[in-house]
């Protein structure tokens, strides 16, 4: 995750301000879904341990 930030970063330079809050909120919903893809996992682990 920190690398594709880092490569949204570089382009937000180039493009106006209006696409960096755009950009923004892209990346905001990465981190959520990438959170959420990790809670699950999380969660399925767990249900692995009980069984």
């Amino acid at each position: 995750m920190i690398q594709i930030t880092i490569k949204h970063n570089k382009k937000k330079k180039r493009t106006k301000s209006r696409y960096n809050k755009k950009n923004k909120v892209e990346i905001i919903q990465l981190c959520i879904e990438g959170g959420l893809l990790f809670f699950k996992i999380m969660e399925y682990l767990k249900a692995v341990h009980l069984f």
